[in-house]
C-alpha cells in the first residue's frame, strides 16, 4: 500500500484514531508509527491530529455504560471464562452476610446478658399484706403490722420517728387477744426500725383465732406474769383472711 499519498494517510490515521482500522492493516499502520524514518513523520503527525480532535469530542460526550451483553460478547470473543466462585463462597465472603451475622450474634449476646442479669437480680418480693394498724389512746395510727403466712412472721413498721422507741429501760411487748381468752405474748419487739417476730406453730394458730393486737410497755425481757404489767399504749383490730 502506498503510504505517501496524503489523503490515504489522513484516512488511515482517522480510522486508527477511531478504532475502526483493524486486523493486518492496523498492525502495519502501527509499524509505521513506531518507525522513526523521516518519511513517516506525516503518518505520526496526522495520527496525533486525529487523536487530539477525537479526544476533545470524547470529553464533550456523556459517558454511557455498555450493556451487559457487550461485556459477555467481549469475554466470549477473547475466550475469557468467568472465574465465578462457588455459591457457598459468594455467600461466605458476602459483606452483608457478615454484617447480618454480626448483628445476630450481638442481639443474642445482648439477650443472654439481659437474661443473666435478670437471673442474678431477684425480683422485688411482693409486699406483705397488712393485718393490723395499731393506734394510741388518741386513735392516732402509729404502727402497721404485716403478716407473712409462708414464714410465720410478723413485721412492724413505724409511722413516726419515735413510734418504735420505748421509754428508757423498758421494752415493747406484742400481745394477741382472742375474745375473752387471756392475752398471749407474741414476743418482745427487737430494737429495729422494722422489727420482725418469728412465731411458732402454737402462736400462729392462736393469732389466727385472735381479733386484736396490743403493745404494752414492759421491763427488760418482757412480762413475767403472762399478761401485760405495764401500760398498753397501742391497740388495733387484727384482720387475717
Amino acid at each position: 500500500m502506498n503510504y505517501r499519498n496524503p489523503e490515504r494517510i489522513d484516512r488511515l490515521a482517522a480510522e486508527y484514531a477511531l478504532g475502526t482500522l483493524r486486523g493486518p492493516a492496523r498492525r502495519r499502520f502501527e509499524r509505521l508509527l513506531r518507525d522513526h524514518a523521516e518519511e513517516n513523520d506525516m503518518v505520526r503527525e496526522r495520527t496525533k491530529t486525529w487523536q487530539d480532535r477525537l479526544s476533545s469530542l470524547d470529553e464533550a460526550l456523556p459517558p454511557i455504560s455498555p450493556a451487559p451483553r457487550v461485556w459477555q460478547a467481549i469475554s466470549k470473543r477473547l475466550n475469557l471464562a468467568p472465574n465465578r466462585p462457588a455459591p457457598w463462597r459468594l455467600a461466605w465472603s458476602s459483606l452483608h452476610l457478615w454484617r447480618g451475622a454480626t448483628l445476630l450474634v450481638s442481639v443474642l449476646a445482648l439477650g443472654l446478658w439481659v437474661e443473666s442479669v435478670g437471673l442474678r437480680k431477684p425480683l422485688a418480693p411482693a409486699p406483705l399484706p397488712v393485718v393490723a394498724v395499731l393506734a394510741d389512746d388518741r386513735s392516732e395510727a402509729t404502727l402497721v403490722v404485716h403478716f407473712d403466712a409462708q414464714q410465720n412472721t410478723l413485721t412492724l413498721s413505724g409511722l413516726g420517728t419515735d413510734a418504735l422507741a420505748p421509754p428508757a429501760d423498758r421494752v415493747y411487748e406484742l400481745w394477741a387477744i382472742a375474745d375473752t381468752q387471756p392475752p398471749l405474748s407474741l414476743g418482745v419487739l427487737p430494737k429495729s426500725t422494722h422489727p420482725i417476730i418469728q412465731l411458732d406453730a402454737a402462736r400462729t394458730a392462736w393469732l389466727k383465732r385472735s381479733g386484736t393486737l396490743a403493745i404494752s410497755v414492759e421491763p427488760p425481757g418482757g412480762s413475767m406474769a403472762g399478761a401485760p404489767t405495764g401500760p398498753v399504749v397501742l391497740t388495733g383490730a387484727l384482720h387475717l383472711s
